[in-house]
C-alpha cells in the first residue's frame, strides 16, 4: 500500500517486467526538463514517474521477467500442431539499435524467428499495414506471401539511416527514400510482395468496411489455396521465395 507498482514494456530485450517503486522517489506531474534529461523516469500511470537513483526499484520484482521471444516460438509452434495457419500484421519502425538490445539478444530472437517461421509446415501470410521496418519487420515477415497496404513502407533501415550511412547527411532522407524503393508500388515491381492492398482513399475510419471486407476476401482465398499443398510444399514454396531474392 505504500509503493507504486507498475509495468514496464521494453521493445529491445523483448521483456515485460513489474517493479515496485520506493515511495520516496514518486514524482507526480514531474517538469519535463527532468524527463528530458533522464532526471526522472515517466510510469505507465498518467503523469507519474519517479527518481533515476540506486534505491528507486524495491528488491522484490513481482513479476518475473516474461520473454516473448520464446513465447512467439511457442505459439508457432502450436500453430504448426494444430494445423492452423501463422497471420502476422506488421508496423514496426524497426529494431531498437543500441547497446542494451544487443546485450540482452535482439540479434539472436530476430534469427530465431525468422529461422523459425522459414520451416514452419502451415500457410504462413504477413501483411505490412504500415511501417515495415529492419529486423522487426523481417523477424514476423517471413510468409509463404507478404502483402503491402497501399500506402505501407518496407525496407531494411530508415531513409534516414541510408543516408547517414550511404551520403553521411541524414538530411538526404527524402533522395534516400527514392532510392530504397521502399513503396508497395516498388515492391511489387520487384517481386519482394506479393500483393498491394488497396486503401480505397487512404487508410481512415471512413474507409475501415472497405479495407477489411477486401482484405477478409483475399486472407480466405489465400488460406483456401494454401490448405491445399502439404506442409513440405508449403515450407519448400517459402525457401524457394526468399531464396530467390
Amino acid at each position: 500500500d505504500d509503493c507504486m507498482s507498475f509495468d514496464i514494456t521494453s521493445s529491445y530485450p523483448h521483456h515485460i517486467m513489474q517493479f515496485n517503486i520506493s515511495p520516496e522517489v514518486k514524482i507526480v506531474h514531474p517538469k519535463i526538463e527532468d524527463v528530458m534529461s533522464g532526471k526522472v523516469i515517466m510510469s505507465d500511470v498518467n503523469e507519474v514517474g519517479f527518481l533515476r537513483t540506486d534505491n528507486a526499484i524495491l528488491p522484490t520484482v513481482v513479476k518475473k521477467v516474461f520473454d516473448e521471444r520464446k513465447h512467439y516460438k511457442d505459439l508457432m509452434k502450436q500453430a504448426e500442431k494444430f494445423g492452423r495457419p501463422v497471420i502476422t500484421f506488421v508496423n514496426t519502425s524497426g529494431a531498437y539499435p543500441g547497446k542494451e538490445a544487443e546485450e540482452n539478444g535482439q540479434g539472436e530472437a530476430i534469427a530465431r524467428s525468422i529461422f523459425e517461421m522459414s520451416g514452419l509446415k502451415i500457410p504462413t501470410l504477413a501483411i505490412m499495414l504500415g511501417e515495415g521496418g529492419s529486423g522487426g519487420a523481417l523477424a514476423l515477415a517471413v510468409g509463404n506471401e507478404v502483402w503491402m497496404m497501399e500506402n505501407a513502407i518496407y525496407s531494411i533501415l530508415s531513409p534516414e539511416g541510408f543516408a547517414s550511412i550511404l551520403w553521411k547527411d541524414g538530411n538526404r532522407a527524402q533522395e534516400a527514400a527514392s532510392v530504397m524503393k521502399i513503396t508497395a508500388q516498388d515492391l511489387y515491381k520487384l517481386g519482394v510482395v506479393d500483393s498491394i492492398i488497396p486503401e480505397f482513399g487512404g487508410a481512415e475510419p471512413a474507409n475501415l468496411e472497405k479495407i477489411a471486407d477486401h482484405l477478409r476476401e483475399k486472407i480466405y482465398y489465400f488460406l483456401s489455396t494454401a490448405s491445399r499443398k502439404t506442409g513440405e510444399t508449403l515450407a519448400q514454396e517459402r525457401y524457394n521465395r526468399f531464396r530467390a531474392f
